[in-house]
């Protein structure tokens, strides 16, 4: 039984994160998902696309760490 490997995917991880230079800092992720957000997100908006292409727009003082693990793309 491999249910972990859904939580995997839906854990708080973002590659695109934005702050202001305020203090404490106000962080936004614009990373794009596809259907639903990750587990953490209070506030997730989703387009009315299919599929639906939804983003966590909750504000907070940290970025979580990326989700992309080492694809190997980069040299």
């Amino acid at each position: 039984d491999h249910s972990d490997d859904e939580s995997e995917s839906s854990k708080p991880c973002c590659d695109e994160c934005k702050c202001t230079k305020s203090e404490p800092p106000q962080c936004q992720c614009v990373d794009t998902r596809l259907e639903s957000c990750h587990s953490a997100c209070k506030l997730c908006l989703c387009a009315l696309s299919f599929p639906a292409k939804c983003r966590c727009v909750d504000t907070t003082d940290f970025c979580y760490k990326p989700c992309k693990s080492g694809g190997g793309d980069e040299d």
